[in-house]
């Protein structure tokens, strides 16, 4: 599962409540991704493809339908101010 940031999550949802950004985000979803689509195929290497772009049309459909809090992952706190150094 990606995890999106913030910003990610409300870039997806701005373009959602847009109609071009909504037919966008719908053949992307729905026809690129396949999310509405068997992933199934005999074809192990097919099988396996479909599946990932199915994951990816999940993701996206996450994104826009959950709260920002739900989806978003939190910033990375810095374990101390102390520059990152080589020695």
């Amino acid at each position: 599962m990606y995890e999106f940031t913030k910003d990610e999550v409300q870039i997806l949802k701005a373009a959602w409540a847009t109609d071009p950004g909504r037919i966008a985000l719908t053949v992307i979803v729905e026809r690129l991704a396949g999310l509405m689509s068997d992933p199934f195929d005999t074809n192990p290497y097919n099988h396996a493809r479909n599946a990932g772009r199915r994951s990816v049309g999940v993701d996206l459909m996450r994104a826009i339908n959950l709260p920002i809090e739900k989806v978003a992952k939190e910033p990375d706190e810095p374990r101390s101010s102390r520059p990152i150094t080589a020695t």
